[in-house]
């Protein structure tokens, strides 16, 4: 026996796999978005400490060369 499926079922078929699918696929597009929202806030926390410790390292250096040229000028 041949099952007929009229173009209502088959448009209602389509119709709502859309819509769950769409609703899977925005989920993902979410899920996806808070990811890199928040690897933006992990690189934008490393990128500080980074700059800190730049800035740090540049005052180390300039305390040192300062402390340098006492001692040869003291010689």
């Amino acid at each position: 026996e041949k099952v007929e499926i009229d173009s209502f079922s088959r448009t209602f078929d389509t119709f709502f796999d859309n819509i769950f699918s769409d609703f899977t696929i925005q989920d993902q597009i979410d899920k996806a978005y808070e990811n890199i929202c928040e690897n933006a806030k992990v690189a934008d926390a490393l990128l500080l400490k980074l700059e800190t410790m730049r800035d740090e390292t540049l005052s180390c250096i300039e305390m040192a060369t300062k402390k340098r040229e006492e001692v040869l000028l003291s010689l």
